[in-house]
């Protein structure tokens, strides 16, 4: 009896034998893992082909076919086949900030030996490789620049085998003002400055909030880095915020107390 495998994933193997010459009852299909796990399933006679599921990916199996009649069992075919390798499919991106992003990925199986990330930003000017353990399925990536485009790839190795890329990209988000401080307070003024952010933005938004709780807003130019606030109550905490806005985007606000 010839035995061929004809199709082959990381969890399945379909198996193509020759007619039996002869009345038969039925075809027994058995199958031993690497791990020394064997299952038997039973054919039907008018069948020559089989597909056996719920396997390990990336394993080696032993594979017999017979024919039975009674009690009676013909010569098995006997042929050794392997699982492919499920690799990791997709990249995910989440938690993006101005200047980091969380990398995730599913684990392939059997699992890697080491992963290679490597991002770039858009115009090549931020490259960046780092090697990870084959144990990990994230990676949180810092340091990036803010409203900049990267596109970030993952290469799987396993043995001598390497994968082939798999990619996603993203935009960071615009940065916040940066340092942001208090200055010559009085009884109902105070004066705030600023450093001006990376990224390209409209304008600033102000808040502030007194222990009183009305919140008020201002929208500052973009090229203004301090301001004073003025007719505001004595002897008041104020909690104050500024972020930077462009459309529909705001960055992440930067916030600071001060008694009047």
């Amino acid at each position: 009896m010839d035995l061929t495998v004809t199709a082959s994933t990381d969890n399945s193997i379909t198996l193509v034998w020759g007619v039996v010459q002869g009345p038969i009852d039925h075809y027994r299909v058995t199958f031993t893992s690497s791990s020394g796990i064997t299952t038997e399933l039973t054919v039907p006679k008018d069948m020559t082909t089989t597909t056996l599921t719920d396997l390990e990916p990336g394993s080696e199996y032993t594979i017999t076919v017979a024919a039975r009649r009674g009690r009676q069992q013909s010569t098995a075919a006997t042929i050794d086949a392997f699982t492919g390798i499920r690799p990791v499919t997709h990249l995910y991106l989440s938690e993006g900030t101005s200047d980091s992003v969380l990398v995730a990925w599913s684990a392939p199986a059997p699992p890697a030996d080491l992963f290679i990330l490597s991002y770039s930003s858009a115009d090549g000017t931020d490259t960046s490789k780092v090697t990870l353990d084959g144990s990990k399925t994230w990676s949180l990536v810092q340091d990036l620049l803010p409203s900049t485009h990267y596109m970030f790839s993952l290469i799987t190795i396993q043995g001598d085998v390497t994968s082939e890329p798999i990619t996603a990209s993203l935009i960071t988000e615009i940065d916040p003002p940066k340092e942001l401080a208090v200055s010559d307070v009085t009884e109902d003024a105070v004066t705030i400055s600023w450093i001006k952010p990376l990224a390209h933005f409209e304008y600033y938004k102000l808040s502030y909030q007194s222990a009183r709780g009305r919140v008020d807003s201002e929208m500052i130019d973009r090229d203004v880095t301090n301001y004073t606030l003025s007719s505001l109550f004595p002897a008041t905490e104020y909690e104050i915020s500024l972020n930077t806005v462009r459309g529909r985007q705001e960055s992440k606000p930067v916030s600071t107390s001060v008694f009047t």
